[in-house]
């Protein structure tokens, strides 16, 4: 992914579990595929309260051409901790109005977009993604990241503080691969479980939309923002042109008035390419162990913002085909189930078919994109209760 000797990101690198590791000091070469491609970086504190600068330039022609990204740095479980717009004037530093630079500053002493302190010794993320909207070639503050190649690096330094903040994030992660019974993460009562919906690019399609061209019609020198313009007894400028005139007018309409004469106007709508990424999705798969006589609730992105709209959550009793559930979870939702027997309840959660893509015959699902956590509560009732 490089254009001449040096380091670059390793394609795919689109989620938390396959992050490129930075070194400090060292600017990576990357390339944003899509607005669907976002491209995952880690790094390793060695000190507590450690101060983490980034980097962040435009591609090998234009360094200053930095608008267009969003960046993100994460923990260890996924939960963002800042974002910034790569926009220059916009959390960045350096860089003026059209991505001009004065010239006594060169492009790297104006490259700095961040510093974040990073309290707990470990692993932290970066993210970056093309920002939606604009060209693949625009001024700073106007476009988009989209098919464009960018250069990032960070730094580490330390702070003095010599004690991190108290790590008070009750929370576990899955373990992949989980994607099968024999493989379920375990899960403990009201412990928050999170993980990532590991993804895989097999292809991307072009859609066209072709070039279209609708017509609407007004009276004829109506304005629609002037109410003034408008015709004698009307209360609206679009014109019916089963019972008026269409301009020019009709020489053998005697009497006809202009102003009650209908005037076309065209909305043309530019044809369009766009690129779209077509995905498979992996199983997180848990497993709970009951005594039985329980009550239990399931929820889904409790604590984290999640970013897509829906999973499919299918449960089993034991190691059998019994189905207790099955359906899409939304993001916040809850789900309560009793456990009557004794034994091992599995949750399966896989992406939500929407559809058929009528050009290429794929599979359409709802995009499972970020962290999730979840959280599986027991109430349990006495051997004699009802």
């Amino acid at each position: 992914m490089t254009k001449k000797l040096g380091y670059g990101e390793t394609e795919p690198n689109d989620h938390i579990l396959n992050a490129d590791g930075l070194l400090p000091g060292q600017f990576y070469h990357a390339n944003s595929l899509g607005t669907f491609d976002e491209d995952w970086y880690h790094v390793v504190t060695d000190k507590p309260s450690q101060k983490l600068t980034v980097y962040f330039l435009g591609d090998e022609g234009n360094f200053t051409e930095t608008a267009g990204w969003v960046i993100q740095v994460r923990d260890l479980y996924g939960n963002i901790i800042a974002a910034f717009d790569t926009t220059p004037g916009a959390g960045t530093e350096g860089g003026e109005e059209g991505g001009q630079l004065p010239t006594e500053v060169s492009p790297v002493d104006a490259a700095k977009i961040t510093e974040v302190t990073l309290g707990i010794l470990g692993t932290y993320y970066i993210s970056v993604k093309p920002k939606t909207g604009g060209t693949a070639t625009t001024k700073a503050g106007e476009g988009s990241g989209n098919l464009r190649g960018y250069n990032i690096a960070i730094n580490l330094e330390d702070t003095g503080q010599v004690t991190a903040n108290p790590n008070e994030n009750r929370f576990d992660t899955e373990t992949e691969p989980n994607n099968d019974k024999a493989n379920a993460d375990p899960l403990r009562s009201n412990v928050a479980m999170t993980g990532v919906f590991n993804r895989t690019l097999i292809k991307r399609i072009e859609v066209e939309t072709p070039a279209k061209t609708e017509y609407v019609y007004l009276y004829q020198g109506c304005d629609t923002t002037d109410p003034s313009t408008l015709p004698p007894g009307q209360t609206d400028c679009v014109c019916d042109i089963t019972n008026n005139p269409v301009t020019p007018p009709n020489p053998n309409t005697p009497g006809q008035s202009p102003a009650e004469a209908c005037e076309s106007k065209a909305n043309i709508t530019p044809a369009e390419t766009k690129y779209v990424g077509i995905f498979a999705y992996d199983t997180d798969t848990y497993v709970y162990h009951s005594e039985g006589n329980e009550q239990l609730r399931i929820q889904i992105c409790t604590r984290t913002d999640c970013q897509f709209e829906r999973v499919h959550l299918r449960i089993n009793k034991d190691n059998t085909s019994i189905v207790v559930m099955e359906g899409p979870i939304e993001p916040g939702q809850t789900i309560d189930l009793g456990a009557a027997l004794q034994g091992d309840y599995y949750f399966k959660f896989t992406a939500e078919e929407t559809g058929v893509i009528s050009d290429t015959g794929d599979s359409e699902v709802d995009e499972l994109l970020g962290p999730y956590d979840l959280l599986l509560m027991s109430t349990k009732y006495s051997p004699h209760g009802n």
